[in-house]
């Protein structure tokens, strides 16, 4: 299919005007925090909670051409935009280690856990004390960075286009950033069990499992919806400190307590209609016109239309794949074999970001 505006650097808006490498880097009821990780690689049962299995996919870090994954020793191995291999996204701080990964446009985030929480900030990075642990961020703009005495203790976290919000061990909701939009900000006194953030709003799954969304071109959740986990996109070519956000697109997909998955937003070609035959689901991520969801058995399923497929920037959907977690960024899928926790990813790939080696990468899935 022909890309809009060929060759354009499209979800989540492109990059703003003046960016320069470099840059510093349960209560009230609820569940209680889920163990920092998948024991031995096992797969959560389906049906089982919905913060568990976001917390599956959680060693993929993936920007819009750039990707960061942990591997089994807690480090980070990062690939994308070859031909500027001095890019600050591809260089995390030395020495980090890390059990869940969040990426955007300008960077990625991690939650650090092999030093303690009274550690100083090092040069340019931003490096956040938490009760125990630590938020590092880098990249080549730091907008998403959140503010060194910002208080939270998280448990998960996503990172969008200019802020970020996370869900701490007491269920609060806590968000920041240097964007102009509401997305920049938690509603007073939200508790949720998981977030979905994408670049310019967020949707949380709150304590009764309602599903509320925030922030520019947030889309409205279906009235009565109750969702294990959510996913969500925002899509423009659009520049962030300029034009009107509002003109963009965005689509959300959610996996009800029954297991199946249902979409809403934008209806671009597709991208809201789940299959028929698509059954119970594990997992759901959305890409920019798109989104694929993992079967009970793991097989991925995909609906929408690519808008970014012409060769050789896409990888087709590999046959014969069994996954327990997904990821998605712009247009591109990434999740973990359930056979021996190696990545496979597909979709479009403009700087070499999900080439692997034959046998891909093997990622941490375990404390």
């Amino acid at each position: 299919m022909p890309a809009p505006g060929a060759g354009a650097p499209a979800p989540d808006a492109a990059l703003p005007p003046g960016a320069e490498p470099g840059g510093p880097p349960v209560a009230d009821g609820g569940a209680a925090p889920p163990p920092d990780g998948v024991i031995g690689g096992a797969v959560p049962p389906l049906g089982g909670d919905g913060l568990t299995q976001l917390l599956v996919s959680r060693a993929i870090g993936l920007g819009y051409y750039h990707a960061c994954l942990i591997t089994p020793d807690r480090t980070l191995r990062c690939s994308g935009d070859l031909a500027t291999p001095d890019d600050p996204r591809l260089h995390p701080p030395g020495g980090l280690h890390t059990d869940q990964i969040f990426g955007s446009h300008n960077g990625f985030c991690a939650l650090r856990v092999d030093q303690a929480a009274s550690e100083p900030a090092v040069g340019s990075l931003l490096a956040l004390s938490v009760t125990g642990r630590r938020l590092t961020c880098w990249g080549h703009k730091n907008p998403q960075f959140p503010p060194a005495d910002l208080e939270m203790d998280p448990i998960h976290f996503g990172i969008g286009y200019e802020h970020g919000c996370a869900v701490n061990r007491d269920n609060s909701v806590v968000c920041w950033g240097q964007g102009r939009g509401p997305e920049t900000k938690a509603p007073t006194g939200l508790k949720a069990k998981s977030l979905a953030v994408a670049s310019f709003f967020n949707c949380a799954v709150l304590m009764d499992d309602a599903v509320q969304c925030w922030g520019t071109k947030a889309p409205t959740p279906p009235q009565g919806l109750r969702a294990k986990l959510v996913a969500a996109v925002y899509h423009s070519n659009l520049r962030a400190d300029t034009d009107d956000l509002t003109k963009g697109t965005s689509h959300a997909c959610a996996i009800r307590l029954d297991d199946n998955v249902v979409c809403w937003g934008d209806d671009i070609e597709g991208n809201l209609a789940v299959p028929a035959d698509l059954g119970p689901a594990r997992d759901v991520a959305v890409g920019t016109y798109d989104s694929c969801a993992l079967r009970a058995s793991g097989e991925p399923v995909c609906w929408g239309n690519n808008h970014y497929s012409e060769p050789p920037r896409y990888h087709p959907l590999p046959s014969g794949l069994h996954l327990r977690g997904l990821r998605a960024k712009l247009d591109t899928y990434c999740g973990i074999k359930m056979e021996d926790d190696t990545i496979a990813c597909w979709g479009d790939e403009q700087h070499d970001h999900i080439t692997f080696p034959a046998g891909g990468v093997k990622l941490y899935t375990a404390p």
